[in-house]
């Protein structure tokens, strides 16, 4: 379950409530056990399994979520999936 309550943006998963940011994202998507939203720098990150990954940095990427696998382009980065925790280049 994803939530937003003022000054924080959170998950309760596996009994546990995580804060994933300050803020609440204006683009998100969740699926099975993975959750990718875009960060306040532009960046996209994912939530999966009780940890937070940094899937890009800056850059606004384009992105599709089926199930826990995430596929995900940049303007700086070829096409990637990330999928139970790892990243794959395409």
């Amino acid at each position: 379950m994803i939530y937003y309550t003022p000054g924080y943006f959170r998950v309760f998963n596996k009994g546990k409530i995580t804060i994933l940011g300050n803020y609440m994202p204006s683009d998100f998507a969740l699926d099975n056990n993975t959750l990718v939203w875009e960060n306040q720098q532009g960046g996209l990150q994912a939530f999966y399994d009780g940890n937070i990954y940094d899937l890009t940095a800056f850059d606004r990427a384009a992105f599709k979520l089926e199930g826990n696998s995430l596929w995900f382009k940049s303007q700086t980065s070829p096409n990637k999936v990330f999928l139970r925790g790892k990243i794959y280049d395409n």
